[in-house]
């Protein structure tokens, strides 16, 4: 029974190691929170995102809502709620100071349940989509200004497909 005991508790050391390690070692932001806000884990790459200390989050001085753009904060709020609602998952998107500067970031979150069901956290991984946003917002850009070169020219505008088919034209 000792060794088995023993054997069970360094297989769960080596588990808890292996955790911690890719856990720590990522560039996602991961984080956990109570319903309210308040962080009660973030790995390295978020504490050094936001410049917050490990004894303040994990004394629970933490709340993530004042680096929430003010334009988002009800949006993030709702998606808590959300979140606590079957499928107990979803995304948010939502601008976040980090340091000077605000930044896009995409919030994958779920739910901790304790045995009566109680959520009891919401977990969460972020990563920064600020330039994936600009660029879909400059590829827009570009969509917009060809339909509009397409709608005033003063010639006659096919658009073909690979099979010589007309898929788009302008009015002229």
């Amino acid at each position: 029974d000792v060794t088995e005991r023993k054997q069970a508790e360094r297989s769960l050391e080596v588990s808890e190691a292996r955790y911690r390690s890719l856990v720590e070692s990522g560039l996602e932001l991961i984080a956990r929170a109570d319903p309210s806000g308040r962080l009660l884990f973030a790995n390295d790459a978020y504490l050094q995102a936001f410049g917050y200390r490990r004894e303040d989050v994990e004394a629970g001085r933490v709340n993530i809502l004042p680096h929430i753009h003010e334009d988002d904060r009800a949006a993030v709020l709702e998606s808590f709620q959300r979140v606590q609602q079957p499928p107990y998952r979803n995304v948010v998107v939502s601008r976040v100071r980090i340091l000077d500067t605000w930044r896009r970031f995409e919030w994958e979150q779920g739910v901790v349940r304790d045995e009566h069901g109680t959520i009891t956290e919401i977990r969460g991984t972020g990563r920064d989509v600020t330039e994936r946003h600009e660029t879909e917002q400059a590829l827009r850009r570009e969509r917009d200004f060809a339909e509009r070169l397409i709608e005033t020219a003063q010639v006659i505008i096919l658009v073909l497909d690979t099979e010589g088919r007309i898929v788009r034209f302008n009015p002229y």
